[in-house]
């Protein structure tokens, strides 16, 4: 047996809790607890699997905050709006100017709103406005137009509310 299906294995029955004591049913429809018990193991198991293999949701969180198109900056949340045409929330930016951006104005997107992890963030970014943030933005290629990219964002870190407008 391979390391790693040990250590799935192991992260299973931890997660399932100790294993009860031997017993009847609670009732007509469900199994004894022992035999609930080891479903869940087994069930865990798969979906520790699944979470391992390169096309999970999990993998692909993983590279989405620390792939090679990712990219982490600071930066003050200014404003956060809807896209109505793309769903997306429009996170405003001030950061400290530089020679590529002389403003230090820039936008990001996030996922769709009309989804739980894009509604999530758009939710978060909208309660650190006027906060100083850490962004995780992976940059995309558009799907109607693979010239075209967007920065989305994987993840933000409060770092307190901004002394100054456009804080590093």
């Amino acid at each position: 047996m391979s390391d790693i299906n040990q250590q799935v294995i192991l992260a299973a029955f931890q997660a399932a809790g100790p294993q009860p004591a031997p017993g009847p049913a609670p009732d007509d429809k469900s199994f004894d607890p022992v035999t609930e018990w080891k479903q869940k193991v087994r069930r865990l198991i798969r979906e520790f699997t699944i979470a391992l293999g390169d096309s999970s949701a999990e993998q692909k969180t993983i590279t989405s905050v620390s792939g090679p198109n990712t990219k982490v900056f600071r930066s003050t949340i200014v404003r956060v709006s809807l896209e109505k045409s793309s769903k997306r929330a429009i996170i405003s930016l001030k950061g400290r100017p530089t020679e590529q951006n002389p403003s230090g104005e820039e936008q990001v997107r996030t996922e769709r709103t009309d989804n739980v992890d894009g509604m999530s963030m758009a939710r978060l970014a909208r309660s650190l406005k006027g906060h100083d943030v850490t962004l995780w933005v992976e940059i995309e290629q558009m799907a109607k137009d693979p010239n075209k990219k967007v920065r989305i964002l994987r993840h933000l870190e409060d770092n307190g509310v901004a002394e100054t407008e456009g804080a590093d």
